[in-house]
């Protein structure tokens, strides 16, 4: 049985902030509210071995707390923890092997046996894999530098803007191209985009709230100097298990053991963990919420 790790993302869930308006609501988020705190930047995942999963990791940026190599050079996240919960009790005892998202996501697609985490769910993606737990919700933003930021109240206004940083052929850059922005400007890497974004050379930049603060440390940028402007989508990660060759049986004892993770409050219990541990260790506020973890500030 192989298991792989991956954090590339796209979907759309909907408005995650309810009735709040999200210009409102993602302004609550952690780094306002401790300018002072320094964050550790992560290390790059690389290949090793780990427990006994099989888990190929592929990002080209970290996104903690899924998964991600801690300051000891392990790997840490919370979708770590829910896949060794899941190997403990369907008594699975193979290694865990991080990998380019590519290979991962390409051997999660063609051979039997391999679980593969985390990957969003989307509609294109649905029919391809067996969707065993879902591991977190994520907001993906607009920034802008609070110096010269753009009125954006609807989408509209986005699109109508000189210049928005995206990932070169990430999941925010297609997501944006679906939605027909044609002012879409590639960088190779989330810091470059932050660093341009500093400096006038970018109007905003679409990212995620748990990676924007790594990505600002990375960048040497107090993140204060940002403030999100409105969100986009809330992708939802999951843990998926490869249909190709996959017998009944075997699919039947790691959704069994999924649905006992929810049923028996493990994954409440795992998910609260980390909240607490971002907080404490990162300064970013997240909370547990509709079964799942959710990456931004509880609702007041």
């Amino acid at each position: 049985m192989a298991v792989y790790d991956c954090h590339y993302r796209t979907g759309f869930q909907g408005d995650i902030f309810g009735s709040e308006r999200p210009s409102e609501a993602i302004k609550k988020l952690s780094w306002s509210r401790d300018r002072n705190r320094q964050l550790q930047p992560f290390r790059r995942p690389h290949a090793v071995s780990y427990g006994q999963c099989g888990c190929f990791g592929a990002n080209a940026e970290e996104e903690p707390p899924l998964g991600y190599s801690n300051s000891d050079g392990k790997l840490d996240g919370i979708s770590v923890d829910l896949v060794r919960e899941l190997q403990q009790r369907v008594g699975n005892r193979e290694q865990i092997q991080v990998l380019p998202w590519a290979r991962a996501y390409r051997l999660a697609r063609n051979e039997a046996d391999t679980l593969l985490f985390t990957t969003t769910r989307t509609p294109e993606r649905t029919p391809l894999f067996h969707w065993l737990l879902r591991v977190n919700r994520n907001a993906w933003i607009l920034y802008a530098h609070r110096d010269h930021a753009p009125v954006v109240t609807v989408i509209e206004d986005a699109r109508a803007v000189e210049s928005i940083g995206v990932l070169r052929g990430g999941a925010h850059e297609r997501m944006l191209q679906s939605e027909g922005f044609t002012n879409l400007v590639p960088m190779s890497s989330y810091v470059q985009l932050l660093q341009n974004l500093a400096k006038g050379r970018l109007e905003m930049v679409f990212y995620s709230a748990s990676g924007f603060l790594v990505s600002a440390s990375k960048a040497g940028i107090t993140p204060d100097e940002f403030i999100p402007l409105f969100s986009l989508r809330t992708p939802e990660s999951y843990i998926v298990l490869s249909k190709m060759g996959t017998d009944t049986a075997t699919l039947n004892r790691w959704r069994q053991a999924a649905e006992s993770i929810q049923s028996d409050g493990t994954y409440e219990r795992i998910a609260r963990r980390w909240v607490e541990r971002l907080q404490r260790e990162r300064g970013f506020s997240a909370h547990v919420g509709d079964g799942a973890l959710n990456l931004w500030p509880a609702p007041e």
